[in-house]
């Protein structure tokens, strides 16, 4: 068939002709076009946007931009000033080509990263956060402003962002105080964040429960605990939008502070305890279902809509055949059924709730080396997908337990802190638990990072005593911490440059002499202490009675009530 030219498709003119055609082209492509323009002659809305290319990828720099010359920027409108008004009129437009030219550059370059970032595994995506990896730059690299720019053009999802923002080491390394939240005229015992992190609660020994907007530094709500002794633990509870809480205290209660839109408060007493109540367990995805545990050395697991409490668990240290003193309960995130307490011994005992027998755990955690001795447990945390059970032992050091083994070594310990003089807590920091974070009598606090074990941040806390309640926000990199004196310190990454830690060898050689010191009389006075109770309690009929409380008990124990009312306000000592 001929071509309409005149020439036969399979001639070799034809075939000369097309090989014209590409050189052509390929000159014209290598030839700049007239409005092309160096990297030096760029506005600097497009200088913003080029040189994010160079955050995004060092491989393609603003540098290599001014290397290549007219032909490595494409052709942009150029800017001019006028004086009438519809001059300036098509200068704003002209800019905004150029700004619409700098952008599609961006968007392309983003759009390949993109596709190398949509092949990896999305596990892989959202934890590899530290680690160098040629793969992809942007995702193993956190760099604000390149993320930032990420989210803005849909290439990032926003709760990536966030996690690899939390899970950032040079982050943490940078906190530093933002606020001090000032009202309570006591110590401060207790922190709990709401569901959506903008609320903060806090509670101590005045006997208040304050609710806070800490990012503004005031308080936006007060109310009585309803308690007669110091409050130990306050918490929101799940899935009521920050209307419900439940508090725990040293006279053995647990209420529950339901707050009405008009912000009027009605506190019931859900259940008591025969001796002081400390800590309180949620229970993840059931707003009505919470656990409590003190220094009876029992278990109860309570109703909030019926307002009944059932008694689970009655826990006895074995080793010295009298009641344990419960400090700590968590129940696992993943497996709900499943719960922890930890006290006056060096066990931690897990319990499943589907099938509780003779209070027999199903589960027993200890370090063997410490086992026998003066070590108590004063606090027990589970990570973000219940794998891990992280516990702290008084006057010792953090262990953190593979929670798929029984009785086994702990795969991780924390050293250079000091808990012996209250009874502090400790808790995972990071999306992913990638931190420990802990207080320390020295006043200080320590961040870990898990993986290596090391102190990668030391902030000092509280200067008159320990720092005992440490809270990090579920949504973004912010610390709240309570200890001895009678205000709650917000921590942010706001520093300019990261902590040195100086000091940190000086500080941890200090807390390891104290540690050291009157180890014996140490342990006199702990068992001397449990006896003196064991005994006190089975004088008042007290310790783990099976049958009905006589009602001559519950004269004693309205006596106690009233001898606890008049019992001057102290922080706990452990």
């Amino acid at each position: 068939m001929d071509d309409p030219s005149g020439n036969d498709a399979d001639t070799p003119s034809a075939e000369v002709t097309v090989k014209e055609g590409e050189k052509e082209e390929e000159e014209e492509a290598a030839t700049p076009s007239p409005g092309a323009r160096s990297y030096s002659e760029l506005s600097s809305v497009e200088r913003h946007y080029t040189g994010m290319l160079g955050e995004l990828d060092p491989r393609y720099t603003s540098s290599e931009l001014l290397n290549q010359g007219d032909a490595g920027v494409p052709a942009c409108v150029d800017e001019s000033d006028d004086d009438d008004d519809d001059d300036d009129e098509e200068s704003e437009d002209g800019d905004s080509d150029g700004f619409d030219a700098a952008d599609m550059i961006l968007r392309e370059r983003l759009a390949a990263i993109h596709d190398r970032v949509e092949r990896r595994d999305p596990e892989e995506e959202s934890i590899d956060v530290c680690i160098e990896d040629t793969r992809c730059p942007v995702v193993t690299r956190y760099n604000n402003a390149a993320a930032l720019r990420c989210r803005e053009l849909g290439l990032c999802r926003p709760a990536v962002l966030r996690q690899r923002a939390m899970s950032d080491c040079n982050l943490v390394r940078r906190l530093s105080k933002e606020r001090t939240l000032e009202y309570h005229s006591g110590c401060v015992n207790t922190l709990h964040y709401s569901e959506d992190g903008e609320t903060l609660a806090s509670s101590g020994d005045d006997l208040e429960i304050a609710l806070w907007d800490w990012r503004k530094g005031r308080t936006k709500h007060i109310f009585p605990s309803g308690h007669t002794s110091n409050v130990f633990q306050a918490k929101f509870v799940p899935g009521t939008h920050s209307t419900t809480l439940v508090s725990a205290a040293r006279d053995g209660k647990v209420c529950r502070h339901l707050i009405s839109p008009s912000g009027q408060v009605d506190t019931k007493t859900v259940a008591e305890h025969n001796a002081a109540a400390h800590k309180i367990a949620l229970t993840p995805g059931d707003s009505n279902i919470v656990r409590s545990c003190g220094e009876d050395g029992l278990v109860y697991e309570i109703d909030l809509r019926r307002g009944e409490a059932e008694k689970l668990v009655a826990c006895r240290n074995r080793l010295l055949n009298m009641g344990q003193r419960l400090y700590s309960i968590f129940t696992n995130p993943v497996e709900p059924w499943y719960f922890a307490v930890s006290g006056s011994n060096e066990e931690v005992q897990v319990f499943d709730r589907r099938n509780i027998q003779d209070n027999t755990p199903v589960k027993l955690y200890t370090v063997k080396k410490i086992s026998g001795e003066n070590a108590g447990v004063t606090c027990v945390v589970y990570s973000h997908d219940g794998k891990e059970l992280l516990m702290t032992y008084n006057d010792q050091h953090i262990y953190v337990f593979n929670t798929s083994l029984s009785n086994e070594s702990p795969v991780h310990c924390f050293k250079g802190h000091r808990n012996y003089d209250t009874i502090k807590g400790v808790n995972y920091m990071g999306p992913r638990s990638e931190y420990i974070v802990s207080g320390s009598d020295c006043g200080h606090i320590f961040i870990w990072e898990k993986s290596t074990e090391k102190v990668v941040q030391l902030l000092e806390g509280d200067r008159i005593g320990a720092v005992n309640c440490l809270e990090p926000n579920p949504h973004c990199l912010t610390l709240a911490t309570s200890g001895l004196e009678n205000d709650v310190k917000i921590w942010s990454p706001i520093a300019k440059e990261p902590t040195r830690l100086a000091n940190l060898e000086e500080v941890v050689q200090r807390n390891s002499t104290r540690a050291n010191h009157n180890d014996s009389w140490r342990y006199v006075n702990m068992l001397m202490e449990h006896r003196l109770r064991n005994m006190m309690r089975r004088a008042h009929g007290h310790l783990y009675e099976e049958e009905e409380d006589s009602d001559d008990d519950d004269e004693d124990e309205d006596d106690d009530d009233d001898d606890g009312e008049n019992r001057a306000v102290e922080c706990v000592q452990s």
